[in-house]
């Protein structure tokens, strides 16, 4: 929602058929757009379902709206008087389908790992961001976190599945990782936890172009 993502856990399973449904209702904070992209037997469903929340203004009401990037205001007549809709600020948590509420992780209270997997999860689901040439290089106080990087992003996406640009991306933040061997922690040099990532990222996915990459950085990571 609003450029924040929920990696959620596993909240239900598929009936003999191969099917489940769920039910329920937009409510007024939920203005805005957002979309669902489900994982379903560690494939991703297509297609993504993208969606836009709209205030219910009277058709020839009179009506006001602004905006910045991905947030916006609309104030409008309705049927039950002048009303003003607001997207929820970077700061709010959000309302899942199945109920949770999210909270977003709020940049003066992170611990070392939730200000790492935030860059991370904006490095993941970037488009057009060449990460390898800017370098990008996880540290902590004994140095970089090499091998930590791929436990860190397992634990971010946990059940969920990547699209292939998201694995992409994956693969270019571990590459980095791993570039400069010398600066590695020494506790994070052995690429154990990276190995078992990457395998599993081939065991996920179909494109023959995607598994040979993923083979070149299992390559890559053993020789660093």
């Amino acid at each position: 929602m609003n450029g924040t993502t929920d990696w959620g856990p596993v909240i239900a399973s598929t009936d003999d058929t191969g099917r489940w449904s769920t039910t329920g209702r937009f409510e007024k904070n939920d203005f805005g757009g957002g979309s669902e992209i489900w994982t379903v037997g560690g494939k991703l469903a297509s297609p993504v379902i993208r969606f836009n929340v709209q205030a219910p203004c009277l058709p020839r009401g009179r009506s006001f709206q602004g905006g910045s990037g991905p947030n916006g205001f609309l104030s409008c007549e309705t049927a039950e008087g002048t009303q003003t809709f607001v997207t929820p600020p970077a700061s709010d948590s959000f309302r899942t389908p199945d109920g949770r509420l999210v909270p977003r992780r709020q940049p003066g209270n992170m611990t070392p790992d939730e200000y790492h997997m935030d860059i991370l999860e904006y490095l993941i689901t970037s488009q057009g961001k060449d990460i390898a040439r800017s370098r990008i290089s996880l540290q902590s106080s004994s140095g970089g976190l090499g091998d930590e990087v791929a436990g860190l992003i397992a634990r971010l996406i946990g059940v969920n599945a990547l699209s292939d640009d998201e694995t992409r991306n994956v693969l270019e933040i571990i590459h980095a990782s791993f570039e400069k061997p010398e600066t590695i922690a020494p506790s994070a040099r052995v690429p154990s936890k990276t190995l078992q990532f990457l395998h599993r990222l081939a065991d996920l996915t179909d494109q023959d172009s995607l598994k040979q990459q993923i083979a070149d950085t299992i390559t890559y990571v053993q020789e660093r």
